[in-house]
Protein backbone atom coordinates (compact mmCIF):
# COMPACT_ATOMS: atom_id res chain seq x y z
CA UNK A 1 0.00 0.00 0.00
CA UNK A 2 1.22 3.15 -1.01
CA UNK A 3 1.33 6.79 1.07
CA UNK A 4 -1.24 8.87 -0.13
CA UNK A 5 0.64 12.23 0.70
CA UNK A 6 4.66 11.27 -1.00
CA UNK A 7 7.51 12.92 0.97
CA UNK A 8 9.51 12.17 -1.26
CA UNK A 9 12.03 15.23 -2.27
CA UNK A 10 12.28 15.21 -6.82
CA UNK A 11 15.95 15.10 -7.75
CA UNK A 12 17.62 18.45 -8.53
CA UNK A 13 18.40 19.16 -11.69
CA UNK A 14 21.21 21.02 -12.76
CA UNK A 15 18.69 23.98 -13.84
CA UNK A 16 16.63 23.61 -10.56
CA UNK A 17 19.79 24.25 -9.04
CA UNK A 18 20.78 27.21 -11.16
CA UNK A 19 17.23 28.86 -10.30
CA UNK A 20 17.96 28.66 -6.94
CA UNK A 21 21.38 29.63 -6.72
CA UNK A 22 20.01 32.77 -8.89
CA UNK A 23 17.48 34.00 -7.06
CA UNK A 24 19.42 33.55 -3.70
CA UNK A 25 21.84 35.39 -4.77
CA UNK A 26 19.28 38.15 -6.13
CA UNK A 27 17.93 38.50 -2.87
CA UNK A 28 21.11 38.99 -1.22
CA UNK A 29 21.11 42.09 -3.41
CA UNK A 30 18.01 42.99 -1.89
CA UNK A 31 19.16 42.78 1.77
CA UNK A 32 21.69 44.84 0.83
CA UNK A 33 19.37 47.64 -0.65
CA UNK A 34 17.42 47.59 2.80
CA UNK A 35 20.58 47.69 4.45
CA UNK A 36 21.35 50.96 3.26
CA UNK A 37 17.94 52.40 3.29
CA UNK A 38 19.19 54.00 6.68
CA UNK A 39 20.37 57.05 4.36
CA UNK A 40 16.84 57.53 3.67
CA UNK A 41 14.44 55.63 5.99
CA UNK A 42 14.48 55.60 10.27
CA UNK A 43 15.91 52.80 12.13
CA UNK A 44 12.81 50.89 13.08
CA UNK A 45 11.88 51.03 8.70
CA UNK A 46 15.04 49.51 8.02
CA UNK A 47 14.82 47.26 11.08
CA UNK A 48 10.97 46.05 9.77
CA UNK A 49 12.15 45.56 5.86
CA UNK A 50 15.53 43.48 7.36
CA UNK A 51 12.73 41.28 9.45
CA UNK A 52 10.88 40.71 6.30
CA UNK A 53 14.06 40.09 4.42
CA UNK A 54 14.99 37.41 6.80
CA UNK A 55 11.36 35.36 6.95
CA UNK A 56 11.78 36.05 2.98
CA UNK A 57 14.85 34.28 3.09
CA UNK A 58 14.01 31.44 5.21
CA UNK A 59 10.69 30.83 2.56
CA UNK A 60 13.28 30.44 -0.34
CA UNK A 61 16.14 28.04 1.89
CA UNK A 62 12.71 25.94 2.67
CA UNK A 63 11.76 25.94 -0.89
CA UNK A 64 14.43 25.42 -3.04
CA UNK A 65 15.06 21.90 -2.88
CA UNK A 66 11.34 21.27 -3.64
CA UNK A 67 9.96 24.49 -5.92
CA UNK A 68 13.18 25.81 -6.51
CA UNK A 69 11.37 28.31 -9.43
CA UNK A 70 10.05 30.06 -6.23
CA UNK A 71 13.60 31.40 -5.09
CA UNK A 72 13.48 33.52 -8.46
CA UNK A 73 10.33 35.23 -7.53
CA UNK A 74 11.32 36.29 -3.76
CA UNK A 75 14.05 38.90 -4.54
CA UNK A 76 11.20 40.28 -6.77
CA UNK A 77 8.71 40.42 -3.86
CA UNK A 78 11.80 42.00 -1.62
CA UNK A 79 12.38 44.74 -4.43
CA UNK A 80 9.02 45.60 -3.92
CA UNK A 81 8.82 45.98 -0.14
CA UNK A 82 11.76 48.21 -0.36
CA UNK A 83 10.34 49.98 -2.99
CA UNK A 84 6.94 50.15 -1.63
CA UNK A 85 7.79 51.12 1.74
CA UNK A 86 10.59 53.89 0.41
CA UNK A 87 7.59 55.41 -1.86
CA UNK A 88 5.31 55.70 1.03
CA UNK A 89 7.77 56.63 4.25
CA UNK A 90 8.75 59.71 1.22
CA UNK A 91 5.06 60.08 0.25
CA UNK A 92 3.17 60.06 3.49
CA UNK A 93 5.49 60.14 6.56
CA UNK A 94 8.17 62.67 4.59
CA UNK A 95 11.39 61.18 4.49
CA UNK A 96 14.03 62.73 2.68
CA UNK A 97 17.61 61.71 2.74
Amino acid sequence: MTDPVSTEVPPLTPRKVLYALVGLALHLVAGFFMLVSGLVAPPWAVTAMLIVWAVLLLLGIRRWRTRPWITIGIPVLAFAVWLATLAAGGAFLDWRA
